[in-house]
């Protein structure tokens, strides 16, 4: 049967293809023919939302999502759709919300768990944020940013156990193993492996994170990892 060039479902599913090969801009214009011919179609919008929040294209995203809340107010998708595109504009309280009703909703959506875990990082409730990712981290163990932002919070909240400093520097050397030149990972490290009084091998990591970190053009590192170091009695000179 020869496909008919008018039949916009080809651009629905051009769209999936281009998303799958994350060419997002191409995956974008071709929802976009879509829903111009299907305006009203769920998997359409959300797709198109979702694309839009990746390419930080907030105005538009928010009109998207504004049409999906019109049509279906208490769709547990379109929540988490809303509380990643408040994560990204940097609003924190409406992000929680929405992503907190779709987790009630999909306790198996892990990947709302990690994103309510670094929101509770940023609003200062670190219990919380290390008791979501230690749960989302039991079960994505090869999640390199959720282990290392959980080996961060090891090594610099205060009340952890010697087992939670262990495995602070055990995730860090995991990310470390995998991208040696992330000056992040590395940074990680070096404030775990000063928490768990390797001061040596801290201040050697240190400084190797710190200059990858100027290499990248990231200012703020060095002052970042000195200050967690100093907690620890390891100082930078």
């Amino acid at each position: 049967k020869k496909e008919n060039p008018n039949d916009p479902y080809i651009h629905c599913i051009a769209g999936r293809l281009f998303l799958f090969m994350n060419d997002l801009h191409k995956s974008r214009k071709a929802f976009e023919r879509f829903l111009a011919k299907r305006p009203h179609d769920l998997d359409g919008l959300l797709n198109l939302a979702h694309i839009l929040i990746n390419l930080k294209a907030y105005e538009d995203a928010d009109k998207v999502t504004g049409v999906l809340r019109e049509m279906a107010p208490r769709l547990a998708k379109l929540d988490r759709l809303q509380g990643e595109l408040f994560m990204q504009k940097g609003d924190l309280a409406l992000a929680e919300e929405h992503l907190s009703r779709a987790f009630r909703v999909h306790p198996e959506d892990h990947l709302i768990l990690r994103n309510l875990s670094y929101i509770n990082d940023l609003q200062g409730e670190l219990e919380l944020a290390i008791a979501q990712l230690k749960q989302f981290v039991g079960l994505h163990p090869d999640d390199l940013q959720a282990l290392n932002n959980l080996a961060w919070l090891l090594a610099t909240t205060d009340g952890r156990t010697e087992t939670e400093i262990s495995s602070a520097v055990a995730f860090a050397r995991k990310c470390v193993a995998y991208h040696s030149d992330n000056h992040s990972f590395n940074g990680t490290l070096a404030v775990a492996l000063a928490a768990h009084c390797e001061s040596d091998q801290a201040l050697e990591q240190a400084r190797l994170a710190i200059s990858m970190a100027g290499a990248a053009g990231d200012l703020t590192a060095k002052l970042t990892l000195t200050q967690a170091l100093r907690k620890h009695g390891v100082f930078l000179r």
